[in-house]
């Protein structure tokens, strides 16, 4: 387990308007992790009804360019990865399930919570522009149009606030369309959330 004090310093979750994880400091925000399938899984966790899904889920939303069996591994190996950045307690889990640390705050959460208080103002303030910006990676294309229909239910928000509506309307590059054929919404899943709150779930196998 990591011994390094940084590690007990607070993370912030930048969705809005950019994609970063970052240590504020006297000194200003210093960026810890930048776009990736390791901050996908740290973002998707992040807006999961008590920070946890499936491993299941993870792998179909990130990794469905791979066969179960690696796909299952590369989570496995990104897990590892945030835990010797962050601590071992960053994100926990069983061999079905994995937690995000509730510790590591966002901007969605901090829209979202002026959204439940009604204070228009406040979640004027908090949307810093579309929530995960033109990303994109690699059989990942189910996370992606989780993220379309979040980014469209965010902006509805801020705008039924009183939002100018001139935030950036970007929306992530299809790079990886050979994805299509294995992802999970192809197969006949239903999209993320239909809601503005944090995700129900995933895609979810249809049974």
């Amino acid at each position: 387990m990591s011994a390094h004090p940084s590690h007990h310093a607070p993370l912030r979750l930048r969705l809005l308007g950019g994609m970063r994880l970052h240590r504020p400091g006297p000194g200003g925000a210093e960026v810890v992790l930048g776009p990736g399938k390791a901050f996908a899984l740290v973002a998707y966790l992040s807006c999961a009804p008590h920070q946890t899904i499936r491993r299941e889920e993870a792998v179909e939303l990130l990794w469905a360019d791979r066969d179960v069996t690696h796909g299952r591994n590369s989570l496995r190996q990104t897990i590892w990865t945030l835990r010797q950045r962050f601590g071992d307690t960053v994100i926990t889990g069983d061999d079905d399930t994995v937690t995000l640390s509730p510790d590591i705050v966002s901007d969605r959460d901090e829209m979202l919570q002026a959204i439940e208080r009604a204070d228009p103002a406040a979640v004027v303030a908090r949307y810093a522009g579309p929530f995960l910006p033109a990303f994109a990676v690699p059989g990942g294309l189910a996370f992606e149009q989780w993220a379309d229909g979040e980014r469209a239910r965010l902006r509805t928000a801020f705008l039924r606030a009183g939002g100018n509506g001139r935030a950036s309307t970007a929306r992530p590059r299809r790079a990886h369309r050979r994805d299509q054929s294995c992802a999970p919404h192809q197969r006949g899943r239903p999209p993320a959330r239909e809601r503005l709150a944090p995700p129900a779930r995933g895609p979810q196998r249809q049974r």
